[in-house]
């Protein structure tokens, strides 16, 4: 379904900042990008490793940054 949006162009700096405006810790970012644990989300935002598609739109949806999402990422034609 989201599978030609291109999630390298979020940086962890952005992910750190959009979940700690939200007030999240890394337990509950976790959670609801359901991967097992914290260092998980401490990867990507230390750009060691990115968020899967649905990953990041779960993590922007909680965050209340959907709109700075869709303003971030690549949608190539089709």
């Amino acid at each position: 379904m989201y599978s030609n949006i291109t999630t390298g162009e979020i940086s962890g700096e952005t992910l750190r900042e959009w979940r700690l405006k939200a007030r999240y810790t890394l337990f509950e970012a976790a959670r609801i990008a359901n991967v097992r644990s914290r260092k998980t989300i401490m990867n990507w935002e230390s750009n060691r490793s990115n968020p899967t598609h649905n990953q990041a739109i779960a993590l922007a949806l909680h965050y209340g940054a959907m709109e700075e999402l869709i303003e971030l990422v690549s949608i190539k034609e089709i």
